[in-house]
């Protein structure tokens, strides 16, 4: 994986988003969904103000 940005908030809680290179996008916030990362869909079906 190429690693392209890491947004950390408060202490140790934080939320990604993950883009494969066959432009599939999955979530992760640590707090709720652990080391689960919970699949979203398609890049191109994303508009700027989701991502």
């Amino acid at each position: 994986m190429r690693l392209g940005g890491i947004i950390y908030f408060g202490g140790s809680h934080f939320v990604s988003r993950i883009f494969s290179k066959e432009n599939g996008v999955s979530f992760n916030d640590g707090l709720s969904t652990g080391r689960q990362c919970i699949y979203e869909g398609s890049f191109m079906n994303f508009s700027p103000q989701d991502l």
